[in-house]
């Protein structure tokens, strides 16, 4: 958990509410997010997306290979500690010898500075939003706290959780980043639901300028990917919706809601394949709700094409829309908005983001 006066002291940038959290909506709200049956993909293997190393710019490039290692090498040493072989000062002297705070950091935050927008392809763009972002916000944030020696015993066991998923996220975002372990991600390998439960259930999760306490939910049970390189594409979902819901949060809380859904030939209680419904749900204050509603409307799934932000990139919900397509073997990024796949919806004094994924029933649930 995060130290009190640390994470107050974030929330207060969240937005201009000061009330208390709204409490989440009521289940029934969220089930008419999607205005036809769901397809079914039945049996599957996630192929690979993302760019190669060498579509970066040469400097740019040498950043990313940087970064990686070092990930690599706080992973190393945050796997001791969570499993309890190590003390938490392994990963104090680790980053203290690396000089983190002074020398890579800075390096990581020039990714893609000076580049032309426009000279760049939508792919790369995508990849450079990912690489510098997904888990990587929250995880800088408390490597520098850690560094500075004021970290408290949870949040070591949080490095480990976020820097295993950026390395994932990152090989899923550059193909060729890590020949071996990409190799190894393509393999069978299912994962659970409880996998996300361990990430989000009651988190207080900071990235750069804002936090927010993460309410998680969900009454699926089976598996939602069936391979690790699936399970990094969803990761990379969910961490730009709950990154973008945290930066605009109007009241510091952030709820992320998973349910099945039936397919076109598959009922959501009944083992085997299905759909999942996820919904990562803030609080807006009343110019956010005004400024979406002058450009969209009601619905405002067409925010999944990408170019309108309010202060970030404009690409995350455009990568989301995009990873989605590719789990369901769609041809065009307009079909996920236009069936209702991903979508988002201004209910009360709440945005609702939301979009669905391929997933397996247990026996057990069922």
């Amino acid at each position: 958990m995060a130290d009190e006066t640390r994470s107050g002291a974030k929330r207060e940038q969240t937005g201009d509410a000061a009330s208390r959290p709204l409490p989440p909506l009521a289940s029934e709200l969220l089930e008419d997010l999607h205005p036809e049956p769901l397809p079914s993909v039945g049996e599957r293997h996630f192929g690979i997306t993302g760019v190669a190393l060498g579509d970066f710019a040469a400097d740019d490039a040498a950043r990313v290979r940087a970064l990686y290692a070092f990930l690599g090498e706080v992973y190393a040493a945050a796997r001791t500690v969570y499993q309890g072989s190590a003390g938490p000062e392994t990963l104090v002297e680790l980053l203290r010898r690396q000089r983190y705070s002074e020398e890579l950091a800075p390096r990581v935050a020039e990714l893609g500075v000076g580049l032309e927008r426009d000279e760049l392809s939508l792919q790369l763009r995508q990849a450079y939003h990912d690489v510098r972002g997904g888990s990587y916000n929250a995880l800088a944030l408390l490597l520098e706290v850690i560094e500075e020696g004021e970290a408290l015993p949870g949040e070591f066991e949080r490095v480990y959780l976020l820097v295993r998923d950026h390395m994932k996220i990152m090989r899923s975002a550059v193909h060729d980043l890590d020949p071996e372990e990409t190799a190894a991600d393509q393999e069978i390998l299912h994962h659970r639901i409880d996998l996300l439960r361990e990430k989000w259930s009651e988190t207080d999760y900071m990235i750069d300028g804002a936090s927010a306490a993460i309410d998680y939910s969900s009454s699926f049970d089976g598996s939602i990917a069936d391979c690790c390189i699936e399970f990094a594409a969803l990761d990379r979902v969910l961490y730009n919706l709950i990154n973008n819901a945290t930066r605009f949060t109007a009241d510091g809380a952030v709820y992320v809601r998973v349910d099945p859904v039936s397919s076109a030939s598959a009922d959501a209680k009944v083992a085997g394949p299905g759909n999942v419904r996820f919904a990562v749900v803030n609080q807006v204050s009343a110019a956010q709700k005004a400024r979406l509603r002058e450009r969209f409307g009601d619905d405002l799934s067409e925010l999944f094409v990408g170019g309108f932000t309010t202060g970030g990139h404009g690409l995350g919900l455009r990568i989301c829309a995009d990873l989605v397509v590719h789990g369901y073997r769609l041809t065009e990024t307009k079909k996920a908005y236009e069936t209702g796949l991903v979508g988002a919806r201004i209910i009360d004094d709440r945005f609702v983001a939301w979009f669905h994924w391929p997933g397996r029933v247990s026996e057990a649930a069922a």
